[in-house]
């Protein structure tokens, strides 16, 4: 078993996440449950954003641990992706700024 299943329950089965999915996408047609969904205040969104961006911020450093730091490569592809993750936000911000001016 991976790492990943070890952590949530072992559940490991792909019909669980099929009645999952489908329990999902039954839910989002109900009416009532999106009405409630919006009527959440900005806070109480922008608080769950926290959360649910920090845990997955979390699990992405530490999956750095099976990693192999002394290769060259495998720096690159980190910096390189946290440098896009930065700059390209800003980058557009600024264009889009240019555009509208």
């Amino acid at each position: 078993s991976s790492g990943i299943n070890a952590e949530y329950g072992e559940v490991g089965s792909r019909a669980v996440i099929v009645c999952s999915g489908v329990f999902m996408i039954v839910i989002a047609c109900i009416g009532k449950v999106g009405v409630l969904f919006s009527s959440l205040p900005d806070p109480i969104i922008g608080g769950m954003y926290i959360v649910m961006f920090g845990i997955i911020g979390a699990v992405g450093i530490s999956n750095l641990q099976f990693v192999d730091l002394t290769s060259s490569r495998n720096i690159f592809i980190i910096g390189l992706s946290l440098y896009l993750g930065l700059a390209i936000p800003s980058w557009t911000n600024a264009e889009l700024s240019k555009a509208d001016n």
